[in-house]
């Protein structure tokens, strides 16, 4: 018995240490976000190893309960039939010595465990950075990747959104050196020393550089919160990031934690077209008790759509007739932009529409960062939306919220909304990424198949899928998804 459990455990090691080599071989040929997927099951196996370890020690001290039995009622002369008390004694002492071993192997096996669970989560954080900015990100530029940065980093979002909608420019954040002309008169020779250490980023974000608003709380309270998260440093290549391009950049790191007293960086990025793989070693074991992540994010430069193509898709959506159900398949961020920054002008004040705009990757504050900044170009696309939200003509919501709502009376409302502002009808547009986000495919499919061809009421909806998210699926799927929309726009760029 006790071969047997011996046996057991280290069979359970074995699976451990190929599942960890097999682990390392991933991570180091693979970044796709799938990797990450896997983890789960991998981690659902790992604690099915432990538990299946800690049976085998409570199988055995229940045979040395077993035993200890034996022997007392054996003492006490209650058995007699029973082999000696010698045996008896040499039997639970090897049952202990075995309850011992597999509790030191359940105990290396947490150890593991823990570590692999740690790095699992750091590569799926990772992951989750690289691909929310690589989307959001509308082109490889500074004022992008901080847009990117307040849309995609969850513990600075909120504070940072708020900051930037006080903002018409951001750029405190932009080519920033760490020591300026004032502080290199006042420290006199020993800066002399140092001046060849001074550094300057494309984009930097740290309470330092955080300058007051209208409203001193919310300036306030990034700094706390940047403070503790730690500086946000960004590079941008053009071009290949190479081996040498992310040790130039480490190295700066490590003078700006110098130069400039601060306690950490928590959060390095440093984007190009691609990047080698040795590039991507260094960046991917690049962790520090003062730095906490390097990340490579490759976003190749990307020719905008022309208005031409704006203007085309969003005249075929504004000819659409009451009751449409449209798809319209987006390579990215980009050129969602240019469709809804194009179109939500044209359904208020043209088709005489309420628009609901239910988003993913952007927030409520972009939006209308957005749909505002063409208004302030004097541009005949731009509109309003603080009016017309505040009218009721525009509703802004996040994905997660809208999935949240009771559907049915969330049209209702609307549709009565529209028709006592003598609207024509209501359109939405829905972005449809949560549920890709979430793995919930067959979800997805079964909410768009089970919505009408032409709905009977006066409503227009148009969804939005990421091409990325449009490939991941089977052909079956990609027919139902087709067949079940009036139409189907697939832009190309």
């Amino acid at each position: 018995m006790v071969e047997e459990c011996l046996s057991s455990m280290r069979n359970n090691e074995e699976e451990v240490q190929a599942d960890n080599q097999k682990q390392k071989e991933e991570e180091e040929y693979s970044l796709s976000p799938i990797l990450s997927t896997r983890y789960a099951y991998k981690a659902a196996k790992m604690v099915s190893l432990i538990g299946k370890n800690f049976l085998i020690i409570i199988g055995i001290v229940a045979a040395v309960l077993f035993f200890t039995a034996i022997d007392l009622l054996q003492e006490t002369g209650h058995i007699t039939s029973w082999p000696n008390n010698d045996i008896t004694d040499n039997i639970i002492v090897g049952l202990v010595a075995a309850s011992l071993a597999a509790l030191l192997s359940a105990f290396w096996m947490l150890l593991r465990s823990r570590n692999l669970l740690n790095n699992w989560a750091n590569v799926f954080e990772q992951n989750s950075i690289r691909t929310g900015m690589s989307i959001i990100m509308a082109d490889k530029t500074r004022e992008e990747a901080v847009l990117a940065v307040a849309e995609v980093i969850e513990e600075i979002s909120v504070p940072m959104r708020k900051y930037i909608a006080t903002k018409e420019k951001l750029e405190e954040f932009f080519d920033v050196t760490t020591m300026d002309s004032r502080s290199r008169k006042r420290r006199g020779k020993q800066l002399e020393q140092e001046q060849g250490r001074s550094i300057s980023f494309d984009v930097l974000i740290d309470a330092d550089h955080i300058l007051r608003t209208t409203n001193d709380a919310i300036s306030d309270d990034l700094k706390e919160i940047l403070r503790k998260y730690g500086a946000i440093i960004i590079k941008i290549v053009d071009g290949i990031i190479d081996k040498k391009s992310v040790q130039s950049f480490s190295n700066s790191l490590a003078d700006y934690i110098s130069l400039s007293k601060k306690n950490k960086v928590g959060l390095a990025l440093i984007i190009g077209d691609d990047f080698t793989h040795d590039a991507n070693n260094i960046a991917r074991h690049y962790r520090n008790k003062r730095i906490d992540d390097l990340i490579i994010i490759e976003k190749p430069s990307s020719n905008k759509l022309s208005k031409s193509d704006a203007l085309d898709i969003t005249n075929q959506l504004k000819h659409a007739e009451v009751g449409a159900h449209y798809i319209v398949i987006y390579p990215d961020l980009m050129a969602l932009r240019e469709i809804y920054s194009h179109y939500i002008k044209t359904a208020i004040e043209e088709n005489n529409e309420v628009v609901v705009m239910i988003s993913h990757y952007e927030s409520a504050d972009n939006i209308k960062r957005i749909l505002s900044s063409t208004n302030s170009n004097n541009s005949t696309t731009g509109v309003n939306p603080d009016k017309y939200e505040k009218d009721g003509s525009l509703v802004i919501l996040d994905s997660k919220s809208f999935f949240d709502l009771d559907y049915n009376s969330f049209i209702k409302n609307l549709l009565n909304r529209a028709k006592s502002m003598n609207r024509n009808d209501v359109c939405i547009l829905a972005d449809n990424r949560l549920l890709f986000d979430l793995h919930r495919i067959e979800e997805f499919i079964q909410n768009e198949t089970s919505m009408p061809v032409k709905f009977d009421i006066n409503l227009k909806r148009i969804c939005m899928v990421l091409r990325q998210d449009f490939d991941t699926l089977t052909e079956e799927q990609k027919r139902k998804l087709l067949t079940h929309h009036g139409k189907h726009l697939q832009i190309r760029c």
